[in-house]
């Protein structure tokens, strides 16, 4: 099963690093010191902060100590990897791993593993795919075709601007006029405030309150609370925005509109989407988990079988 869940987080903080959850809690608090783009940006570049931090692979090398010590596992491991990563990630990837208690025995594209989920060779349709998933800063599109009986990767498009971060500072803007407009109040003179409302925002964009007509956010200064409400339809008005570069996308990767769509969950929550992209294509969603229930399905193909990754 899924043992734990860790956003691409990194904050500095008082000489220590915090990592996933932690991090992202306190994203919007410390922003000078906060890191989210180190996996995306996975390289040896150097970093031009003075905080005794090399490169993006110092950051990735903590992140998967942290995932070994916060699920207390660790052994010989497939990774399934996004289709964005070039062969120069890959090898900073096996790089740092071998210097964790991760052991690479196996690589796979994350797309093709989560499709092998809900796809077999036996399908009669034989139908081309593609495959959507949602990171924190694009949401990445994966074309998935059949070739002489196998389901192999044809094309892998970044669709970049349209990520959970992009959305929520889309969100964040509204909701923060919703308070200066109705309660002459501005959370974005407090980065505790605009936290909270990040982290409020994310639960929405995650599907907890989505039926409800109108958001209504709260927010506490040591004198009053403020209520702000943001009607549904306002929100999803502005992301459709950002659906249209995904549809675009799409259309481009399936100009024959034969191919059916499969959803990761997180994208899949987004509100409306679905509806939206269920007028083009047939829509599948598939679970979080699916990438890593592929992988282990298929482990015998995958594993290299003698020893970890160089």
């Amino acid at each position: 099963g899924l043992l734990l869940r860790s956003p691409g987080f990194a904050l500095v903080e008082g000489g220590g690093l915090k990592l996933g959850d932690a991090a992202e809690a306190a994203s919007r608090v410390s922003p000078t010191s906060s890191y989210n783009k180190y996996w995306l940006d996975l390289s040896l570049d150097p970093l031009n902060h003075d905080n005794h931090l090399r490169h993006t692979a110092d950051l990735a090398h903590s992140h998967l100590l942290h995932l070994a010590e916060a699920s207390g596992a660790g052994a010989d491991t497939l990774f399934a990897i996004p289709g964005n990563f070039n062969a120069q990630q890959l090898s900073i990837l096996l790089g740092v791993a071998r210097h964790s208690p991760w052991q690479a025995v196996g690589l796979v594209d994350s797309a093709l593993a989560a499709a092998a989920t809900v796809v077999t060779a036996s399908d009669s349709r034989q139908n081309d795919y593609i495959h959507l998933d949602l990171q924190l800063h694009q949401v990445l599109a994966t074309r998935l075709e059949w070739q002489e009986g196998q389901l192999q990767v044809a094309r892998v498009a970044q669709i970049p601007g349209v990520g959970r971060e992009n959305l929520i500072a889309t969100l964040l803007q509204a909701a923060n006029d919703a308070f200066i407009q109705q309660c002459r109040f501005n959370p974005q003179h407090s980065a505790e405030h605009e936290q909270a409302l990040y982290n409020e925002l994310k639960a929405w964009l995650a599907g907890q309150g989505q039926d409800v007509e109108t958001l209504v956010l709260e927010l506490r200064t040591s004198t009053a609370t403020h209520t702000a409400k943001v009607p549904r339809s306002q929100l999803t008005s502005l992301l459709r925005r950002h659906y249209q570069k995904v549809s675009e996308q799409i259309a481009a990767l399936d100009s024959a509109r034969s191919a059916q769509l499969l959803l990761a969950e997180p994208l899949a929550l987004l509100p409306d989407l679905t509806a939206g992209l269920a007028d083009r294509a047939e829509v599948k969603t598939i679970s979080e988990s699916a990438a890593l229930d592929g992988a282990l399905r298929y482990r015998q193909a995958i594993e290299r079988g003698n020893g970890a990754l160089e």
